[in-house]
């Protein structure tokens, strides 16, 4: 399931039985591990019925273990998007609309390395030089929800906290129960309304006009 909460992508299911493996995925694999134990020989297709009876037996297990739904954070008010849209912290941001297409995690592992490279070089302190990246990464798989939300925090570390919450309004509107992105907006919110109420206050004590 990591490839489908971190990415969006299609979950990648597993299911061994005897000598056999199926994975449940978009492009389905059937592996008889005794023969091909380095799983280089698909059998979906010309071993189509034992394929379709471990699909079943892998369907009953998942049914049987389901997770539950967990609680979402709450959602961001109506006025405070109204606020931040009217002080310039919104614009329009492209590619937040979910899609139904299914990808396959096989046919993203380029992006799934330069994800990584990108995430090492963001936990190595090096925010600026990862941010282009996930930017990169972001544009191509609007889905991508872990790379949006790493690109939100390369923003925050890069001290630039109006495009990490564009960056995390964006993921949320896209996944409302993205917990970590939340967190993030909320936080960041507070420093800038923090921020906001220490520059009125400075300017009123100078006796300047805040308008």
């Amino acid at each position: 399931m990591y490839a489908y909460d971190a990415f969006r992508w299609a979950p990648l299911r597993a299911l061994r039985v005897g000598k056999y493996k199926i994975i449940q995925a978009p492009k389905a694999e059937l592996y008889d591990l005794v023969a091909d134990p380095r799983e280089q020989h698909n059998l979906i297709f010309t071993s189509s019925a034992l394929a379709a009876e471990l699909q079943n037996q892998l369907g009953q297990v998942l049914a049987r273990y389901a997770p539950k739904d967990s609680t979402p954070p709450p959602p961001i008010p109506p006025e405070t998007l109204a606020e931040l849209e009217s002080i310039g912290y919104l614009a329009a941001e492209p590619g937040g609309q979910r899609t139904n297409t299914v990808i396959d995690p096989k046919d993203r592992l380029d992006e799934f390395r330069r994800y990584e490279a990108a995430l090492l070089s963001l936990e190595e302190g090096h925010a600026a030089a990862a941010l282009p990246e996930f930017r990169r990464i972001v544009s191509e798989d609007p889905q991508n929800t872990l790379a949006r939300f790493y690109l939100g925090e390369c923003y925050r570390r890069a001290g630039q906290p109006l495009e990490a919450l564009k960056a995390w309004t964006a993921l949320l509107k896209l996944d409302p129960k993205y917990a970590p992105a939340a967190e993030g907006f909320w936080a960041v919110l507070a420093g800038a309304r923090r921020l906001r109420q220490g520059a009125t206050a400075l300017r009123a004590g100078a006796g300047i006009d805040a308008g």
